[in-house]
């Protein structure tokens, strides 16, 4: 992976190149370049839980899939990732690892319902760079 540098830093590093070293015309183009870094999107994955979320059958589906009460309508993880999963069952909630598997339908490894028990999910944290390129010493 790329070393990433935080966004605040950059902007700071900006700002106070802005405030010693150019000229007022020179600052003002500068500060337009500060607000386009503010607004480009996070370099950084997704980290909020994604509901697992449902929407009826089409008649079409429902021909198809008779056995089927609805059909996810979210964004889902890729078949075999291992991914931390909200859990609710009987009141109690917990979060755990699990993996997802699409094979006619779409299931955890765990037998969690998806929608019901399994309420959200999100990508497992990515490892440091730093302690991958330790193990390959």
């Amino acid at each position: 992976m790329q070393d990433l540098i935080s966004r605040q830093a950059a902007i700071e590093a900006l700002y106070d190149w802005c405030e010693h070293s150019m000229t007022d015309a020179e600052a003002w183009h500068i500060k337009q370049v500060i607000g386009d870094i503010k607004s480009l999107p996070s370099a950084q994955p997704e980290q909020r839980w994604i509901p697992f979320k449902t929407r009826p059958l089409t008649k079409e589906e429902k021909e198809e899939h008779p056995e089927w009460d609805g059909i996810l309508d979210c964004k889902l993880p890729d078949d075999g990732q291992r991914i931390l999963v909200n859990v609710s069952v009987r009141g109690h909630e917990s979060v755990q690892y699990d993996e997802f598997y699409t094979d006619d339908g779409s299931y955890l490894d765990s037998g969690y319902e998806i929608g019901t028990e399994a309420t959200a999910w999100r990508p497992l944290p990515e490892k440091d760079t730093q302690e991958s390129e330790k193990s390959d010493i």
